[in-house]
């Protein structure tokens, strides 16, 4: 009798494990939804009707999020012209506002500046500059879907 409660004593409470683990699920389930609706929507768009469109408005914006850390993201607006009815925009790329580097602001700011004629791609009142998923889709995808089921394997196997 006494082996059974020390052994039930030694086991771990099911919260124990399934609290933090079901919260971790959470976190990275909605990063996982919201990466995987970016490849979705970026690859969408390739599909989507065209509109002629003019760069109202193109610039850094700087993000200092800890002392050791600067993004640096290229923001860009636009008008477009569906059936006579103006209408505008600021999606530059589907997972763009993931991509957080000089060289990059850079190189799209260099290639739309204000007053340039672009293409927009549009759906409904939904448009985007770029049409395709951002590069970076592609390495944050795999890892967070890694991270999610490696917490549920643990999960599930109690190790």
């Amino acid at each position: 009798m006494e082996s059974i409660l020390n052994s039930l004593a030694a086991q771990q409470h099911w919260a124990e494990r399934w609290v933090p683990g079901s919260i971790g699920l959470l976190i990275t389930g909605a990063a996982l939804v919201w990466l995987l609706s970016q490849l979705i929507l970026g690859y969408a768009a390739c599909r989507w009707p065209r509109a002629p469109g003019v760069i109202t408005a193109s610039w850094n914006e700087t993000r200092v999020p800890s002392h050791r850390t600067i993004h640096v993201f290229a923001k860009l607006t636009y008008t477009y012209t569906v059936d006579g009815e103006e209408r505008w925009g600021n999606t530059v790329q589907f997972g763009h506002n993931i991509e957080a580097g000089v060289l990059r602001a850079r190189e799209l700011l260099a290639d739309y500046p204000e007053g340039t004629e672009v293409v927009i791609r549009y759906r409904g009142k939904r448009s985007v500059l770029i049409p395709g998923p951002s590069t970076w889709l592609f390495v944050w995808t795999p890892l967070v879907a890694f991270v999610f089921g490696t917490i549920l394997y643990a999960l599930v196997t109690g190790t």
